[in-house]
């Protein structure tokens, strides 16, 4: 076989059959383990003997099946090598663990059923086994800081974390007790209607967007780009079964300590004029404001209203029958002076494209908010001829500039 045909030069193995392990492959594993740089293994990991000592083993990824896959105390002959990257499914971790302190890069998941097949997953141990992490994806999160997960802090070193829980799990507790705030890029995700965790998360933003994730309708994405470079990211995931998220939202926008240094927003119509129901105290800095419309509101009424209209999109605003609703964006009257205003329009799947009729009320709605928005603004998502058909002129109050260009940004 191939791993036997290279002599003893150093070897990157791939094996991507679930199941068992052949005998002879078995065989190839014990006599070449101190050959391999990375190993990637889809087996039957309680087949194979992993205590063989592998020094120029940099990465290790294991996708297999049993899904649970159990790193023994002997792992890799109890040695520090060059270990950097490992990637696992339902990762078990033993109390102690030499060949793990080199670890840059860990990406694992939470074993669901550890307890049921007898195992101890020693999760709450993640950051004394690889103190040196730079790179942490863990997703299916249980449990509570100090208990199943580690108490922290985190390693200083790391540049990116990604967590991904369950609803039995606080990422917000856990931003805070393994004190991520340093760390350049974190990503939190889970189906938690849970406002403290994106306001910990996003506190200090000096520029916001509230959008909904193009490749995945229900999905909410939050990111934030706050000082020092770093990168906040929230992502709210099946928010078909929640409430809807114009409330949540206009909740997170309303904690005034944790927006008082933000100069830019990105944010649905539908919770901004739930958010601007009284004076924008909360913006003092606010200069740059992005306002996305879409087709239909089920928030055109009591908040409840949403919880009936399960079949609506994460950020519809405007009832069918009404198509696009301007008048909402009255609330711009308590907005903070504004530098920019930029609208995107966003029709629904299959529905026809805002008309010039559409376009001309939406100019009067503006007009007669001239004193409350600056005066240039831009409108994305018309059609070519309407643009041709409304170019702004000089002494128009405000300018409206309609624009035909994509709406992906």
């Amino acid at each position: 076989m191939a791993i036997s045909r290279a002599g003893q030069l150093p070897s990157d193995f791939k094996y991507r059959r679930s199941g068992e392990v052949p005998k002879d492959m078995l065989e190839a594993f014990a006599r070449n383990m101190h050959r391999f740089r990375t190993f990637l293994f889809d087996g039957d990991m309680t087949t194979v003997d992993f205590s063989r000592p592998a020094p120029l083993l940099r990465k290790f990824v294991y996708d297999g099946w049993p899904w649970e896959c159990v790193i023994p105390p002997d792992f890799l002959g109890s040695s520090i090598g060059q270990l950097r990257e490992l990637h696992l499914r339902a990762a078990i971790f033993p109390a102690v663990c030499p060949a793990l302190e080199t670890v840059r890069h860990l990406r694992a998941t939470y074993p669901e059923h550890h307890e049921r097949q007898g195992y101890t997953a020693h999760f709450d141990r993640l950051f004394d086994l690889c103190p040196r992490l730079e790179v942490l994806h863990l997703h299916d999160l249980e449990g509570a800081p100090g208990v199943e997960l580690p108490r922290g802090p985190a390693p200083q070193t790391l540049r990116t974390v990604k967590l991904n829980s369950r609803r039995r799990c606080d990422l917000s507790q856990l931003y805070t007790a393994w004190q991520l705030h340093s760390v350049p890029d974190v990503q939190l995700e889970t189906g938690l209607e849970c406002t403290s965790t994106i306001v910990a998360l996003v506190a200090g933003a000096l520029d916001l967007a509230m959008t909904a994730d193009p490749e995945d309708e229900e999905k909410v994405l939050v990111v934030a780009h706050l000082s020092d470079s770093r990168k906040r990211m929230f992502a709210w995931d099946d928010v078909r079964n929640a409430c809807g998220p114009a409330p949540l939202l206009a909740a997170v926008l309303k904690d005034g300590a944790a927006f008082a240094q933000m100069r830019a927003l990105d944010v649905p119509l539908s919770a901004l004029r739930l958010a601007l129901r009284e004076t924008a105290r909360h913006w003092p800095r606010l200069a740059h404001l992005t306002v996305r419309i879409y087709e239909s509101d089920p928030f055109d009424g009591d908040d409840d209203e949403f919880a009936q209209q399960p079949d609506k999109t994460p950020f519809d605003i405007g009832v069918p029958e009404y198509r696009l609703r301007w008048t909402f964006l009255e609330c711009l009257c308590n907005a903070p002076a504004l530098e920019t205003l930029v609208l995107k329009v966003h029709m629904a799947d299959g529905s026809d494209p805002p008309s010039l009729d559409d376009a001309r009320n939406l100019r009067g709605q503006l007009v007669a908010l001239s004193d409350c928005v600056p005066r240039d603004v831009s409108v994305y998502g018309f059609q070519d001829e309407v643009v041709r058909a409304l170019l702004p002129c000089e002494m128009d109050n405000p300018r409206v500039a309609f624009m035909a260009d994509s709406l992906d940004g």
